[in-house]
C-alpha cells in the first residue's frame, strides 16, 4: 500500500493536470470550428413530409400541402407583397401555375382597386393570355361591368375579340334596350365597323321578328351611302339582292325628297329587277322620283318578270316612271317586247293613258292600230248606217271615208251620239251596191 502511494509523485500529477487542460482547449476549438462551418453553409431544404413550413427557405414535399380554415367567410391562405411583386405566385413546368376550385362560387377571384382584377399573359403564338372553359352548357368567359364594357379585347395588329364555335354562333350579343345594339362595331379610321365573311354562306345576315322593322338597316350621318353592295361577278349576279318569298317587295327605297332607289353602271345595268309574278322593279314616291337609273352605256333601269310587270312605277302626285336622255338617237324611255305583246303600255282610268308632246309629238313606224276605228258597211239601196258600242263624248270627232268609188256618192256627214255611244254615217244618196266606209274617232 505504501509502495503504491509513493509512485504517484508531484511531477506525475502535474503532467496529468496539463493533459486535461489541453483536452479542454482542443474541445473548445473544435466546437468553434463546427459553429463557423454551420454558419457558412446555406439553410438546408426540408424535404421530409410532416416537417413544419419554414419561412425564408425552400420547402419541398412529395405530396400536396392542404390548409383548411373552418371559420365561415375566412380565407385559408393569404399572401401579401408590399412591393411590386406578386402576393401569390404559382408555377408549373407543364401544368397550370394556379388552379382555383369551388363547388358553388368563383374558382378564381381577382380584385383590384384601380388595376386589373385578373391578368393573363403568354408569349405563345397559339396560346391565349386568358382562357375560360365550361364543360357544361354555360359560358366559357363572362364579363360584367356597371357602366363600362363587360368584355374588352385589344390587339396591336390581330383581332381584338375573336369568337369561334363548331355549331353555334362565333360571337353573340344580346341587349334589351331599344336604343342600343346587340353587337356594335366601331372603326375610328377608314375601315369597316362590322365585317362579315363566309366561304359559302352570307357574309352578314340581319333578321327581325317585328313586321315594322328591317332585317338590315344602313345609316350614314356623314352624307354618304347608307347601304352599299360590291360584287365582281358575272352579269347574272347583283351586288345587292332583295328577296321576298311572300307578296311584298324584294327591294324598297324610300326618300323624303330625293331618289328612292338609284342605280348606276358604267357599262351594265344600273338597276335590274326580276319577278316571277309581281313587279321586277317597283318605285313609289309622294313627290320626287320613285326609281332612278343611270348608266354609262347600258340600261339605267332594267326590269324582268315572267308574268308580271318588269318595271312598275307609282306616285301619288308625281310621275310614276320617268326617263331622261340627251342622245339624239336614243329614247328616254324604251319598251321592248320580244314576243307578241306590247312594248310600252299606258293606262289611266280617268286621265290620259299615254301623252306625247314635243316638236314631233308622236312618231309611228309601222302599222298604227286604234280601238276606236273600223269599217261600217252601208247596205245596197241604203244611204246611211249606224255604228254602235263606241264610247263617245261631246268632244268626240268622227272621221269617215268611203272605201269604194261610187259615182256621185260621197260621205255627207258623220253624226255622233254620245248618249247612245253610237254615230251615223250619211251618204249623199243611196248606193246601188254594198259600200264600205272607214271611220276613225278622235277626242
Amino acid at each position: 500500500m505504501t509502495d503504491q502511494a509513493s509512485t504517484t509523485d508531484p511531477a506525475s500529477r502535474s503532467a496529468a493536470r496539463r493533459t486535461r487542460r489541453q483536452l479542454l482547449a482542443g474541445g473548445t476549438g473544435a466546437l468553434a470550428m463546427l459553429t463557423a462551418e454551420a454558419l457558412a453553409r446555406p439553410a438546408p431544404a426540408y424535404a421530409d413530409n410532416g416537417n413544419p413550413f419554414i419561412l425564408g427557405a425552400d420547402n419541398t414535399a412529395t405530396t400536396a400541402t392542404t390548409i383548411t380554415n373552418t371559420t365561415s367567410g375566412a380565407d385559408a391562405l393569404e399572401g401579401n407583397a408590399t412591393g411590386g411583386g406578386s402576393g401569390v405566385l404559382g408555377g408549373s413546368q407543364t401544368g397550370e401555375g394556379v388552379v382555383g376550385r369551388t363547388t358553388g362560387g368563383a374558382g378564381v377571384l381577382g380584385q383590384s382597386g384601380t388595376g386589373h382584377g385578373v391578368s393573363g399573359q403568354t408569349g405563345g403564338a397559339t396560346s391565349a393570355g386568358a382562357v375560360g372553359f365550361n364543360t357544361g352548357s354555360g359560358d366559357g368567359v363572362q364579363g360584367f361591368a356597371g357602366t363600362g364594357t363587360g368584355v374588352f379585347g385589344s390587339s396591336g395588329s390581330g383581332d381584338g375579340v375573336s369568337g369561334a364555335s363548331n355549331t353555334g354562333n362565333g360571337v353573340s350579343g344580346t341587349t334589351g334596350e331599344a336604343t342600343t345594339n346587340g353587337v356594335l362595331g366601331t372603326n375610328t379610321g377608314a375601315g369597316s365597323g362590322v365585317l362579315g365573311l363566309s366561304n359559302t354562306g352570307a357574309g352578314v345576315v340581319g333578321r327581325t321578328n317585328n313586321s315594322l322593322s328591317s332585317g338590315v338597316v344602313g345609316e350614314n350621318t356623314g352624307g354618304g351611302a347608307a347601304v352599299t353592295g360590291t360584287a365582281n361577278t358575272d352579269a347574272q349576279n347583283a351586288a345587292v339582292v332583295g328577296n321576298n318569298f311572300g307578296t311584298g317587295t324584294g327591294v324598297y327605297g324610300d326618300c323624303a325628297a330625293g331618289t328612292g332607289v338609284s342605280g348606276f353602271a358604267n357599262s351594265g345595268i344600273g338597276v335590274y329587277g326580276q319577278s316571277a309574278t309581281g313587279y321586277g322593279v317597283h318605285g313609289a314616291s309622294t313627290a320626287g322620283i320613285s326609281v332612278f337609273g343611270l348608266s354609262g352605256s347600258g340600261g339605267g333601269v332594267l326590269g324582268s318578270s315572267q308574268t308580271g310587270y318588269g318595271v312598275g312605277g307609282s306616285s301619288n302626285t308625281g310621275t310614276g316612271v320617268t326617263g331622261t336622255t340627251g342622245g339624239a338617237t336614243a329614247a328616254a324611255v324604251h319598251g321592248q317586247n320580244t314576243g307578241t305583246g306590247v312594248g310600252v303600255f299606258g293606262e289611266s282610268a280617268a286621265g290620259t293613258g299615254v301623252q306625247a308632246t314635243g316638236a314631233t309629238a308622236l312618231k309611228v313606224q309601222g302599222p298604227a292600230v286604234f280601238s276606236r276605228s273600223g269599217v261600217l258597211t252601208v247596205a245596197a239601196g241604203k244611204s246611211s248606217a249606224t255604228q254602235t258600242g263606241v264610247a263617245l263624248t261631246s268632244a268626240s270627232l268622227v272621221l269617215a271615208t268611203m272605201q269604194q268609188d261610187r259615182a256621185g256618192v260621197y260621205v255627207r256627214s258623220a253624226v255622233p251620239n254620245a248618249a247612245t255611244s253610237s254615230f251615223t254615217i250619211n251618204l249623199s244618196k243611196a248606193v246601188t251596191a254594198s259600200t264600205s266606209v272607214a271611220w276613225f274617232v278622235v277626242n
